[in-house]
């Protein structure tokens, strides 16, 4: 199937397209076969690597359900979605992504930088083969970064500006590696790490650079209200929050008992 634009301008109006088509046209225009949608995973896959183009979405009417092999597919494509790292958006959210990518300016900085603003909801910035870090102690908004397929990925909060600066030197200090949701705030006050989730139900978070093989106090609030974890750290530096809920959480490390000779 062909891979649209991101939008398409007309009359000083811009027309949004969806991600990937729907199973009406997967389906010969609903004529055969039904499991015609089942070749909207390929497509996932194509636009995710070698470079990802396009997000996922799975994009069907009511009248998938009328089938059973089109509702066989539909189970099908649901199934290998969730078996994928994913971050759950509403559409009305993509297309204000797709404005901040629109509407967002990059200017070049003396001795290496980037300033970016007017970006909106559009925070993940990516540099495309490139190996190199973001200078966290330096750049400004950044709560962390990952890679993908040779490419930089660098994530920003919620501040309307941020300036981003790359180094061949790892971060020493904590930062956001993988998120199902927006993380609009992340602070360190000492030991003590402060971040605000908002996502999709419940997310996970996964914090890089802490300390390894250390347990933390997790704290955060929920529907029935605040809750305490302990949480271990990895031994290569990572915590893994899971169930994560809307709001705020903090984490502190405990600290060990001296004993006395």
């Amino acid at each position: 199937m062909p891979v649209l634009h991101i939008i398409r301008q007309v009359d000083g109006r811009v027309q949004y397209y969806p991600s990937t088509t729907n199973e009406y046209i997967f389906t010969n225009e609903w004529s055969g076969p039904y499991y015609g949608y089942l070749n909207v995973i390929e497509t996932f896959k194509k636009t995710d690597r070698p470079i990802r183009l396009k997000p996922i979405n799975v994009y069907y009417h009511f009248f998938s359900g009328s089938k059973l092999a089109s509702l066989q597919a539909l189970k099908q494509v649901y199934h290998w979605v969730m078996d994928q790292e994913i971050f759950p958006i509403y559409t009305s959210e993509y297309i204000d992504v797709v404005d901040g990518f629109l509407s967002g300016r990059i200017f070049r900085l003396q001795g290496g930088g980037w300033r970016l603003t007017d970006y909106g909801a559009c925070t993940t910035v990516r540099f495309d083969a490139e190996g190199r870090y973001p200078d966290l102690k330096k750049s400004r908004n950044i709560v962390g970064y990952g890679y993908l397929n040779g490419s930089l990925y660098v994530f920003l909060g919620s501040k309307k500006e941020s300036i981003i600066y790359l180094t061949n030197s790892p971060p020493k200090v904590p930062f956001i590696k993988r998120s199902t949701g927006r993380i609009e705030e992340f602070e360190m006050n000492g030991q003590k790490i402060y971040l605000k989730y908002r996502g999709f139900s419940k997310g996970e978070v996964v914090i890089g650079n802490v300390q390894k093989g250390r347990r933390y106090r997790v704290e955060m609030t929920d529907e029935k209200g605040p809750m305490v974890l302990s949480l271990k750290s990895t031994a290569n530096g990572e915590l893994v929050i899971r169930n994560i809920h809307n709001g705020d959480t903090s984490l502190t490390p405990f600290f060990r008992k001296r004993h006395r000779n």
